[in-house]
């Protein structure tokens, strides 16, 4: 309480009857009946007042719940995303920090609290059970797989049919995507080519499922294509295949799906293939540089100390060789 003669302003009144509506609510949860006549004497108040702060319930009126959102000039392109199949309130975000170029936008908690209180609604996939992650030590192994069978329409209408190539580190979880047009043997060596580029060396062993680029059944047994052992064993990589029934043993790339889930907003607003390209460059970037939710630290950070644990690659310029004429979808500078 201030001396007398001297007037609280509106900030200290706001303050106080903050202080007040949050110890009424403490005796509600408690389901005790307040004392309002020492409640009133402690904040200089009638105590009918605050009876009547007991009887109406609620919060005090500030005038922040008539303020303007960050998101009030983007509502209706929230809303168009947010009806897209497949479309996801993180996706949503991150494509308005892509495309919006706003510096004031809010944060992704801000977003998912517009959106409850606007009933802008999302479908949000429960999705499968996660998959046990095994850790592995810096350099030992790297997860890959394909994201099959992708479809997206460009804003003039042409369909792309497509996958993603996807390559994880097992200890830093640092993501590579890449565009692929087939899933062929050709194809992935192409992908391995562009991976060890990038990485700047090779991980021990890598790891997959029975994807029919590596592996075919032979007797009921899985064999592996002589052209991709050739290739692994030129470029130092031990070629490791996920044990029967058991995919989940590479689990961390698995995650790199929920990544490219983010690819949903984007249907419909892209030019052509060499756009669709860049929009997967930048979804790879934001997946590195974003707090991983095993480690919670970005990828891109702990690559730093995995990168001293990578082998040399083999001779690059017989790797290329290797590699063939496949044409290699890259990111333009």
């Amino acid at each position: 309480m201030l001396p007398d003669g001297i007037a609280p302003s509106r900030q200290e009144r706001l303050l106080d009857e903050r202080n007040i509506m949050g110890e009424l609510n403490m005796y509600r949860q408690l389901g005790v009946k307040p004392n309002f006549s020492d409640i009133a004497r402690r904040y200089g108040l009638d105590r009918h007042t605050v009876a009547s702060y007991w009887k109406e319930g609620g919060d005090v009126d500030d005038g922040r719940c008539r303020r303007g959102s960050g998101f009030d000039r983007h509502r209706a392109l929230i809303e168009e995303k947010a009806a897209l199949p497949g479309a996801r309130k993180k996706a949503v975000h991150e494509y308005l920090l892509h495309r919006c170029g706003d510096p004031d936008l809010p944060g992704y908690n801000a977003f998912t609290h517009y959106c409850r209180t606007r009933g802008i609604p999302f479908c949000e996939p429960g999705g499968p059970e996660p998959h046990p992650r095994f850790e592995t030590p810096p350099g030992r192994q790297l997860q890959f797989d394909w994201k099959e069978d992708l479809r997206m329409t460009s804003r003039s209408g042409e369909e792309l049919a497509f996958n993603v190539y996807t390559a994880t580190l097992g200890c830093s979880r640092l993501h590579k995507f890449s565009y692929a047009r087939t899933r062929t043997t050709d194809e992935l060596i192409a992908c391995w080519l562009e991976t060890i580029r990038w990485l700047g060396g090779v991980p021990e062993e890598w790891l997959t499922d029975n994807m029919s680029a590596v592996v075919t059944f032979s007797g009921g047994r899985r064999v592996k294509s002589e052209r991709a052992l050739a290739f692994a064993r030129e470029a130092g990589f031990s070629l490791q295949l996920c044990r029967p029934g058991m995919p989940e043993t590479k689990g961390k790339d698995e995650s790199a799906n929920r990544f490219l889930s983010r690819l949903a907003v984007y249907d419909g607003d892209f030019e052509d293939e060499r756009e669709l390209i860049e929009i997967i460059a930048h979804i790879e970037a934001r997946s590195n540089a974003e707090p991983n939710e095993s480690t919670g630290v970005p990828p891109a950070a702990l690559f730093m100390r995995e990168k001293e644990r990578l082998r040399p690659p083999g001779n690059m310029r017989l790797l290329e060789e290797m590699a063939g004429s496949v044409s290699e979808q890259t990111v333009p500078p």
